[in-house]
């Protein structure tokens, strides 16, 4: 059962306006967002002598990843949706008394809101790619195109994020029967790792602070705070140390709070609101 239901959520999404309206806002305001930065609007004339490339592997972590941060407050939308409606419908009292196991119910209703996640990450990527060759984009901010740069950003960073966050806003829901919950709880983590930032902000504290960031970002900047213009155009993504260690941390968190929310989720024992 867990593949009819994984099929039926997730093609549910194709049939839903606002699943288009998202992935239309996230691509173009990447792509403007990407144009802005470029000097499309106004006319940007520096040396590339002195530039960093806008797409070079640390360029696209930053453009890409700054993006993604406010393209996650619409998995609320999703990961919170797909469970939640069961409950808001009262489809659920219907839904539980199917021939399906736990686990299918659970898991396909998980991934498949992660995976429609994955899709509007991908457009954030996508409209990046589309503002590095925008006409009028400055020549000399834009260096050699490369797909490894967009690949290793998504594997170290956008998927396992992705991961994350749809797993906290799934658990929040899920216990919470409620749309609002998860986004506050998505608020009040970027608030949090914001106060965190700040309070780890000397050198001494910069081990730690690349450790607690959940995006991992601040992992990423403990290698290449130093790096010199020509290092940060040419060399791939630091994928090591305190990187790995962070991965690791932020995945095994996701994995814990989504395995929590499916050991105490019951077909028995419902709310009642």
């Amino acid at each position: 059962m867990f593949k009819q239901i994984f099929s039926y959520e997730f093609n549910s999404w194709f049939n839903k306006a606002s699943f288009y309206i998202y992935t239309v806002l996230i691509f173009l305001a990447t792509m403007g967002f990407v144009a802005l930065s470029g000097g499309v609007f106004d006319s940007n004339t520096a040396s590339v002598s002195s530039l960093k490339y806008l797409n070079s592997p640390s360029g696209v972590l930053e453009m890409v990843g700054g993006m993604t941060i406010f393209a996650m407050l619409l998995f609320t939308n999703v990961c919170g949706d797909s469970i939640y409606k069961d409950f808001k419908t009262g489809a659920y009292h219907v839904m539980f008394s199917f021939p399906f196991s736990k686990p299918a119910y659970f898991f396909g209703k998980f991934l498949s809101a992660f995976s429609i996640c994955l899709v509007l990450i991908f457009c954030v990527g996508l409209g990046a790619a589309f503002g590095f060759i925008l006409p009028g984009i400055n020549a000399d901010m834009i260096g050699p195109h490369s797909f490894m740069s967009y690949l290793n950003v998504y594997l170290v960073y956008m998927i396992p994020n992705t991961f994350f966050f749809c797993a906290v806003v799934f658990a929040v829901v899920t216990h919470t029967r409620s749309i609002i919950t998860g986004f506050i709880a998505m608020i009040v983590i970027y608030i949090l790792n914001g106060v965190i930032d700040s309070a780890l902000i000397n050198k001494e504290y910069f081990e730690l602070a690349a450790l607690v960031d959940p995006f991992g970002v601040r992992a990423d900047y403990l290698y290449t705070k130093y790096w010199t213009v020509d290092e940060y155009n040419n060399s791939p993504i630091p994928l090591s140390g305190y990187v790995i260690y962070n991965r690791i941390l932020w995945i095994a968190i996701g994995a814990a709070i989504l395995f929590w929310s499916y050991a105490s989720f019951s077909f028995e024992t419902i709310p009642t609101r």
